[in-house]
């Protein structure tokens, strides 16, 4: 890159001899192989499948890949005679890892190169550095940094904001394409300068949203307020780079009034430490000496004297360390902090063909995987219930396990709330400590017994539900659950219920029984006299109570009636009289039951002229016609005297031709029992039915009742 007016004359010394390096006529030719070497890449995934597009703060993915892209914009791959050759071979090195669609964009005046690629999420916006020879850079850098003091326009560095503004508008125009993609941008060195200007001017001037911009060693672009303004709209999506004693981003030298530059992005400082990468993230920037020389060194900056002001830059130079400069140097430390997941997802980095520190190369980033590995019995809620084995399994893919303590095999063989073991491991990435606690119960619950819910109902018997609780004890993890039951039937002499206790860690108890008889069934009662249906009996006649209790189960306690079984019933007095049993079995169940008989007399009938039933006795209607009847007891003998006992319905007339039962009569026009007198004479009742002349030619019953069984009928036909 060759312009007069370009305060990048560092970017030019870095490029030319850091970024270029390699690549200058007389150093071997570099190509791409080392990113093609990909690592245990996901099944169907690609290396940029990893860049998050919408990331608003510092990602790993995005901070690696960046820089590989920025790299690799520098390098003259074997056989590419032209930029057309190297683009090819640029798209045929990096479509592999999910980057599609490339265009270069060239300005021949300011030699400003612009690789542009893209994939399913983002478009990625590449500015190569310089290419300047080294044969030529202290011409170089005269010819760049004499303006340095005095170009700045509108807070930007004129010499950078004019090799952007060449090639904008062609990057504007591919942007307009995106389709909703991401922008991100990144460069190395004058690329990251470009970068960071055009990122700038895109999001001011031309209305495109920039979601990123990323740099690695870039120098310093904007005055005080630009910075301010460009820091403001990006934020953490903007992140700078700066490796070691890079001396690229000390350019130019913070000088009040005559060189007003400042730094933007969220500045991450790579620092080896005794021989390992230590990333700063966040930091504040680093200077390659104390204020007090930097002010010395300035103080000689004459910018009429091309001599003093290469003097100023030279000793700038030679406080840094341009090897810290290499765009492979960048990419390898930051492969090297990330974290381990990505690199085992994401292709090696080009590591420097000189190392001075392993911070360059391969590292181990990352402790010992230790893992404990248990053999035994697994019961509940983390308990073991055998024999317990305790190994360890200590891993590390990066290193050799330098020590380790504590990580010999143990067996646990007897029961313990909780015995730990700790195994540590050190590697090379570091040390790992991981401890495990063992707990064993191998031994069963004891002493199960089972608790009813209360006492036998009678005799040791049960005769309605009841629960049994069972509980026991556990000396190590404690009782968890026992069984608890329940009992409603059915009935037996020998019935028993089984429970368990089980402990915390899962062992269960032997098996404990209660045994209870349960009887929950009444008795069965059976009368056999009085029988079914209830007889009448004469007054005073024999008759023997008979009955008798049963219980299938628990067997009979008592068994009594209101008269004893085998005794005679009571029949002296008239009327309805009964038996009744009361039973109760050995569980206390009882029954009762009842057996009803009446109590009457032998009634003779209707006595001459009277003709009992079914005989028609003819009559005049008008006249009085006498019924007289007996009673007797169960002896014969007449009952004298109760007229009380009876019934007398004496029927409507009613057509002779009807066929009409004297029962279906009987509840109309009862006459009162008044009408009955007791005849001491003749022995006998009598009653006197009155008669109508309106009668003649019908029918009248009359029906004389004796309690409820008793019955006298006679129908009178009349004339």
């Amino acid at each position: 890159m060759r312009i007069t007016r370009w305060t990048g004359a560092l970017l030019l010394t870095l490029g030319a001899v850091a970024c270029r390096d390699s690549q200058s006529p007389t150093a071997p030719v570099q190509d791409l192989a080392p990113v093609a070497a990909l690592a245990t890449e996901e099944p169907g995934s690609v290396a940029f499948d990893h860049f998050v597009a919408d990331a608003t703060s510092h990602e790993w993915a995005n901070s690696y890949l960046l820089s590989l892209l920025s790299h690799y914009a520098y390098v003259s791959l074997v056989g590419a005679a032209d930029d057309a050759g190297f683009l090819a071979a640029f798209e045929a090195h990096f479509a592999p890892l999910g980057l599609g669609t490339f265009r270069m964009i060239e300005d021949p005046l300011t030699d400003t190169e612009v690789i542009i690629a893209q994939n399913d999420d983002a478009v990625f916006v590449i500015f190569r550095g310089t290419e300047a020879d080294p044969a030529a850079l202290e011409f170089e850098l005269r010819d760049i940094y004499v303006d340095l003091a005095f170009v700045m326009i509108n807070g930007v560095h004129d010499g950078f904001q004019a090799g952007s503004r060449r090639v904008i508008e062609q990057v504007a125009a591919e942007l307009e394409n995106a389709g909703g993609r991401k922008v991100w941008l990144t460069g190395h060195s004058l690329g990251g300068a470009l970068a960071t200007v055009t990122a700038h001017l895109l999001r001011t001037e031309h209305d495109v949203t920039v979601d990123g911009v990323y740099t690695y060693g870039a120098p310093r672009v904007f005055s005080e307020d630009i910075a301010a303004t460009f820091d403001a709209a990006f934020g953490a999506r903007s992140q700078r780079w700066v490796n070691d004693r890079d001396p690229v981003p000390h350019v130019a030298p913070v000088v009040p009034l005559l060189l007003p530059y400042r730094h933007v992005s969220v500045l991450n400082n790579i620092v080896p430490d005794n021989g390992a990468c230590v990333v700063r993230r966040n930091d504040t920037e680093m200077l390659l000496t104390t204020p007090e020389e930097l002010a010395s060194i300035v103080s000689q900056l004459d910018l009429a004297d091309l001599a003093s002001v290469a003097t100023v830059f030279q000793a700038i130079f030679a406080l840094g360390n341009l090897d810290d400069h290499d765009t492979a140097r960048y990419a390898s430390r930051i492969y090297a902090r990330m974290p381990a997941e990505l690199r085992a997802v994401l292709p090696e980095p080009p590591y420097p063909a000189s190392a001075p520190t392993s911070c360059d190369g391969p590292q181990d980033l990352t402790p010992p995987v230790v893992e404990a590995e248990i053999t035994g019995t697994s019961g509940n809620d983390g308990w073991y219930v055998s024999d317990v084995g305790v190994a360890w399994s200590i891993v590390d893919a990066e290193s050799s396990i330098e020590s380790s303590d504590g990580c010999e095999t143990r067996v646990v063989v007897q029961d313990t709330n909780g015995i730990t073991f700790t195994c540590t491991a050190t590697s090379a990435g570091g040390t790992t400590t991981e401890s495990v606690m063992i707990r064993r119960d191998a031994t069963p619950p004891s002493g199960v017994t089972a608790a009813p819910d209360r006492s036998a109902d009678h005799g040791g018997w049960y005769n309605a539900p009841f629960a049994v609780a069972w509980s026991g004890a556990d000396a190590t993890s404690g009782i968890a659950v026992c069984t608890d039951a329940s009992y409603d039937g059915p009935d037996t002499a020998n019935g028993t219920l089984s429970g368990t206790c089980t402990d915390v860690a899962g062992n269960t108890s032997d098996v404990a029984m209660f045994g209870f008889h349960y009887d929950a069934t009444a008795p069965v009662i059976a009368i056999a006299s009085p029988a079914e249906p209830a007889p009448d009996f004469f007054r005073d006649q024999l008759v023997t109570a008979a009955f008798q209790c049963s219980d299938a189960t628990a067997g009979m306690a008592t068994c009594t009636g209101s008269t004893a079984d085998g005794d005679v019933l009571p029949t002296d007095a008239f009327g309805a009289h009964e038996l009744v049993v009361q039973a109760q079995d050995q569980a206390g169940n009882t029954s009762s039951a009842s057996r009803a008989y009446t109590v009457t007399f032998a009634f003779d009938g209707f006595y001459p002229p009277v003709e009992n039933l079914p005989t028609a006795n003819a009559a005049r209607a008008g006249q009085r016609i006498p019924f007289k009847w007996n009673l007797r007891d169960s002896s014969g003998a007449v009952v004298p005297d109760r007229s009380d006992l009876f019934e007398i319905t004496w029927s409507a007339p009613f057509a002779c031709s009807a066929t009409v039962a004297s029962s279906d009569l009987t509840a109309t026009y009862a006459d009162s029992n008044t009408g009955i007198r007791w005849d001491p004479i003749e022995q006998q009742y009598v009653f006197v039915a009155a008669t109508s002349r309106a009668d003649a030619g019908t029918c009248r019953y009359l029906n004389v009742d004796v309690g409820s069984h008793a019955t006298a009928s006679a129908l009178v036909r009349f004339r």
